[in-house]
């Protein structure tokens, strides 16, 4: 073994680590160099490390193998169709951004320096964002290369919960600058969260943090709850202060209360285009005649609306319809482009990343941030995704990545 070129290995796999976390939400193209970096780094690490043998597949990645693999059948079935390989190409990449997490032998050092990479990405995306922003260029908050709104709101999102994670981080031996840093960090992001005004993306932050409040209670008691509260209101009285000469958050806030009401007529045609896509999705997956392996991943724009029958009448289409990429719920359009058995795999791998986080939550007063990071990873993306967006992009590698990580932990603390 050569252990120079091993070395060489190791530091290109990190440099690609930590570049395609600091570019993930601010450029388009370096992100796809920083994944073959990574890429080549891990694959010509493991070669190295290890003789080419054969090793039984454990069950997480059994359950990618699964998702590739029909993802692939997919496509193969649907051939072809106006994306190609588009799918494919975008399943493979998530699930190697998972698996390399998973299987990845981070040193604390190197874990740290992620972080710092991830964190710098957000906050330069994010003043970039809002000069774009105050200067008419985006007519709303998001990142350079995140995505629409939406889809930077999830990414932003997972992101808060990674800086909630250090915060809170007990057992990383985090001195109290880089806390420091962190929780100012912590405050600007959330801050840009409301005046981004995705519904989704803040009842996902909202829904994890809840979660997490069981174990801090245990750990520090009723006063979580007064910083909490003190925490929110300093955020929201930042968010009025920022926006008030432009006025531009009251009118975020009108769009986050817009269909609080069940009576429909309150609702704007956003809502109305949601809700149409969701009709549609449903009456493909049920109606379109590919019950196993559906349209083809990254096919939804080929669904002809005209050719269903459906439970109700359109208001959207075609007045304001768009040729739709997805079903504007992440569930739904997998199930209309990869069928009943891409769902099926999809919610086995996100009902087992459930299961192992519930299994190794803290106790005993420890909490770490790969297990908090984890848990925004996957509780943002569901719910956010659950109103409008498809399990794709930025925000679905960040998620990945640090669900990946998590059961690398979690895989530790049951071996």
């Amino acid at each position: 073994m050569n252990l120079t070129a091993l070395k060489r290995l190791k530091q290109v796999e990190i440099f690609g680590l930590y570049a395609l976390a600091f570019v993930l939400p601010i450029m388009e193209s370096p992100k796809h160099f920083a994944l073959g970096i990574l890429f080549l780094g891990t694959l010509g690490h493991r070669l190295m490390e290890r003789p080419i043998s054969w090793r039984r597949p454990d069950f997480f990645e059994w359950l990618l193998l699964a998702i590739w693999g029909i993802s692939l059948a997919s496509t193969v079935a649907n051939w072809p169709f106006p994306n190609g390989i588009k799918g494919l190409k975008s399943t493979s990449c998530m699930l190697f951004l998972f698996w390399a997490m998973y299987r990845g032998a981070y040193d604390r050092r190197q874990l740290k320096g992620f972080l710092w990479a991830l964190i710098a990405g957000v906050v330069i995306g994010l003043i970039w964002g809002l000069w774009e922003w105050q200067h008419g260029i985006r007519i709303q908050l998001e990142f350079h290369s995140a995505g629409i709104v939406t889809q930077s709101a999830a990414y932003l999102g997972i992101a808060i919960l990674v800086m909630v994670g250090i915060v809170l981080d007990n057992t990383s031996r985090f001195s109290l600058k880089p806390r420091i840093l962190t929780a100012a960090c912590l405050a600007f992001t959330l801050v840009c969260l409301i005046l981004m005004g995705s519904r989704g993306a803040i009842l996902g932050v909202l829904v994890a943090l809840c979660l997490l409040i069981p174990n801090l209670y245990r750990m520090y008691g009723g006063r979580v709850l007064f910083i909490g509260l003190a925490a929110a209101i300093a955020v929201a009285g930042t968010a009025v202060i920022v926006s008030a000469p432009s006025k531009k958050l009251m009118k975020r806030v009108s769009h986050l209360v817009s269909n609080f009401s069940l009576d429909t007529s309150r609702w704007n045609k956003n809502d109305h285009f949601r809700l149409d896509h969701w009709v549609v999705g449903y009456a493909q997956a049920t109606q379109g005649g590919h019950v196993l392996l559906g349209i083809g991943p990254k096919n939804f724009t080929s669904v002809q609306v005209e050719k269903l029958e459906l439970s109700r009448p359109l208001v959207t289409y075609p007045k304001i319809w768009t040729i739709p990429e997805h079903a504007h719920n992440l569930f739904l359009t997998k199930w209309v482009e990869e069928g009943l058995l891409g769902l099926i795999a999809f919610v086995l791998f996100l009902g087992a990343v459930a299961w192992h986080l519930f299994a190794t939550r803290p106790k005993g007063g420890n909490i770490s941030w790969p297990w908090i990071a984890a848990l925004g990873a996957l509780v943002i993306p569901l719910v956010a995704g659950s109103f409008n967006s498809s399990f794709e992009n930025e925000f679905a590698w960040l998620a990945m990545m640090l669900m990946g990580l998590g059961m690398n932990e979690a895989r530790k603390e049951t071996d």
